[in-house]
């Protein structure tokens, strides 16, 4: 699994993003904010960015574990194009899911990837895509190519 450096310092009203290990949603990050530190040791208790509860205010979740949480993650720099293999992240159902490059497009407009959860191959925007978090043998930041 994925986690949190041993070292990451976490503190309240800070940004992070969370592995999420709900049905569906495995294996994807979503982002949510620190409101304090949970009654468990080295957890976190959160509240959801973009998922809401049945009432529609933001979703919130107590004790969180440390290892589940992350940095927020940069954007893509300017430019940026993965290349054929890389290991990427793209947004779908308010979520980040980690994937990989199996075909490039002309345009630079969109990426197909293969989505590390289902082995489904689909496109996406580039814009809806970034560098993988925790992959850095992947393509370096690069301009696009006309």
């Amino acid at each position: 699994m994925v986690q949190a450096s041993a070292k990451a310092k976490f503190k309240n009203n800070m940004a992070v993003e969370v592995l999420n290990d709900t049905d569906g949603f495995e294996w994807s990050w979503t982002t949510a904010k620190i409101v304090s530190a949970g009654k468990k040791a080295d957890s976190f208790n959160l509240e959801y960015a973009l998922f809401e509860d049945g009432k529609g205010k933001p979703l919130k979740e107590k004790d969180v574990p440390k290892k589940r949480l992350r940095a927020v993650a940069k954007a893509a720099p300017k430019g940026w194009y993965p290349a054929l293999g890389d290991k990427i992240e793209v947004a779908e159902d308010d979520c980040w899911w980690e994937s990989q490059v199996t075909k490039e497009e002309k345009s630079k407009n969109k990426v197909k990837v293969m989505l590390r959860v289902s082995d489904e191959e689909k496109f996406f925007k580039i814009k809806d895509a970034r560098p993988c978090a925790w992959d850095t043998s992947s393509t370096p930041a690069k301009a696009k190519r006309k």
